[in-house]
């Protein structure tokens, strides 16, 4: 009887550890969408600008596991691009990449679901904000 009471009690010890790691699968994907958007020319004149104005999706959606970014939209053929870098530390996720002559460092915080990123190409840059969610 007494052994029953330990295996018992240790399948109830088990199931939250259990839930925490069927979570962390679940996030294996994050969507994110970009709330503002700031662009920068070389001579340092800024102006806020929108997803659409620098051609960004409006909608991410990211695969952490095969490091890719997709436009999250309803388009038939949504584009893709590779996560050449990515680093999980102190409670945020650090991505780095390019495409299309532009490079990318985007850092989301894995509580609040918050994100900053930059965008640079030759003479302009921008700085884009948003919130994430798992998938």
């Amino acid at each position: 009887m007494k052994k029953l009471k330990i295996i018992l009690c240790l399948i109830f010890w088990m199931i939250p550890v259990l839930a925490v790691a069927a979570d962390r699968d679940k996030s294996a994907e994050i969507l994110c969408s970009v709330t503002k958007v700031i662009e920068c020319d070389s001579y340092g004149d800024c102006m806020v600008s929108t997803a659409e104005g620098i051609n960004i999706p409006q909608f991410l959606k990211i695969d952490l596991l095969g490091k890719t970014m997709a436009d999250a939209s309803l388009k038939d053929s949504p584009q893709k691009s590779a996560i050449r870098s990515m680093i999980r530390e102190n409670g945020e996720i650090i991505m780095q990449g390019s495409e299309n002559g532009r490079g990318f460092t985007m850092v989301v915080d894995e509580t609040s679901g918050k994100f900053s990123a930059t965008i640079s190409e030759d003479s302009f840059g921008f700085i884009v904000f948003g919130a994430c969610m798992a998938m």
